[in-house]
């Protein structure tokens, strides 16, 4: 589809490119990217960008990064320009820089490569290039016993011929700590997590999924970590222990006050849970940045789909004189081709709107139905919307994103 060279504002490069506003200016200051001037405000062509990216493929995320890393320092877990492969999959120029203290989740598809990254930052995984950093110590060429890093997987990896006690105790044993210390730190783990001491004796098959997990956590804890790695927590359990757990870690995370990364396949867990989001797809980081952030502000639709609990509703529509064709929505958009985005929960159902006709629903709870509705134009978009709305009712999105064609693009490219 063909697009016009179109002057972009800073803030539309950005979006663009998923990176920050202070970015693109640095690009523009040091001359990497070409600008102009109307009035105050900084210009940037879209050819020009297309022909940045092109020329600068295979640098293009290590220049961005070092505008935006500096210097280490203690404030920061960063992993900067890192490339890996385990036979045919690749992990290319990952690239985030994460306060200490903070709690982080990748999420992404199953094969996206989390799983992979979090076992090159524990050093389970050879990296072939780049850097790791946990404030100002580089730690990508230590041992993965020198790294100070807690690694709970998602089977939980406990040792299945220790009972509970012994899992718990073990890196105090390896560390050759006395008796009284050993069993003093149980007991506080014990008490941290509410794990009762009935289940000490048993071996990890005899354990409940939700007791296994909580031991896992607890010989981590007993770990001297600066840096908990958690691989799909949660992915064992039932749906209601599942949301019993996940108020739980999150209590748990946020009293240890340890820098904690975790995976997730699925949105719900990583929005409740987490200070920071990473977007990974087909081994790279598409997008990264504080949660609530990276959830309004999706650098495509690849991104707001991923991050959309009930799939996501994609129209294309035109922008004439800042307003959309056919829907008659207001965009704030410069004129053109768009595909309009919006999650089914981001709906109000209004006296004017869409007009829309449900051919049919599940409950979803006592207030609220998921229903599969037609459009006039015979378009069909999925609507969360109040138990009572009548078989024929008008709708508007709360809070639409519009991709132009080469935003949209990126949907079947990753």
């Amino acid at each position: 589809m063909e697009t016009s060279d179109n002057a972009m504002t800073i803030k539309e490069v950005a979006k663009f490119l998923t990176i920050s506003n202070q970015m693109v200016y640095n690009m523009v200051n040091n001359g990497s990217l070409p600008a102009f001037k109307i009035g105050s405000a900084s210009r940037i062509m879209y050819s020009d960008v297309l022909q940045f990216i092109k020329t600068s493929k295979d640098e293009f995320n290590s220049v961005l990064f070092q505008d935006e890393i500096g210097d280490q320092d203690e404030k920061f877990f960063v992993i900067q320009n890192l490339n890996m492969d385990i036979g045919t999959f690749q992990l290319k120029n990952i690239n985030f820089k994460l306060p200490l203290g903070k709690i982080m989740t990748l999420i992404g598809p199953s094969g996206s490569g989390k799983t992979m990254l979090l076992r090159s930052m524990a050093g389970l995984e050879n990296i072939n290039s780049g850097s790791i950093f946990i404030g100002p110590h580089q730690i990508d060429n230590l041992s993965t016993s020198d790294r100070k890093i807690g690694f709970v997987f998602e089977r939980y990896g406990l040792f299945p011929n220790m009972n509970a006690r012994k899992n718990i105790e073990f890196p105090l044993n390896i560390r050759k700590q006395k008796e009284q210390v050993i069993n003093q730190e149980t007991a506080n783990r014990l008490s941290e997590l509410n794990i009762e001491k009935e289940y000490l004796k048993y071996l990890p098959r005899e354990l409940p999924e939700g007791m296994k997990q909580l031991v896992a956590i607890a010989r981590e804890k007993n770990h001297t970590t600066e840096l908990l790695l958690l691989d799909e927590p949660m992915s064992q359990l039932d749906a209601y222990h599942h949301d019993q757990m996940r108020i739980f870690i999150q209590k748990i995370i946020r009293d240890l006050g340890k820098t904690t990364i975790m995976t997730f396949h699925g949105p719900e867990d990583a929005l409740v849970l987490s200070d920071y989001i990473g977007v990974m797809n087909k081994g790279r980081l598409i997008q990264f940045g504080e949660t609530w952030e990276v959830y309004h502000n999706p650098g495509n639709a690849v991104i707001m789909e991923m991050l959309t609990r009930y799939g996501l509703n994609q129209l294309e529509i035109n922008i004439r004189n800042g307003i959309t064709e056919p829907f008659k929505i207001r965009a704030g958009k410069e004129d053109g081709e768009y595909m309009m985005a919006f999650r089914p929960e981001e709906v109000k159902v209004t006296v004017d709107g869409i007009p829309a006709e449900i051919k049919s629903f599940q409950l979803l709870d006592g207030k609220r139905k998921l229903s599969v509705c037609s459009l006039e134009d015979g378009m069909e978009v999925r609507l969360l919307i109040p138990l009572e709305t009548e078989n024929k009712f008008n709708f508007t999105p709360i809070r639409p994103c519009f991709f132009k064609c080469p935003e949209y693009s990126g949907k079947s490219g990753g």
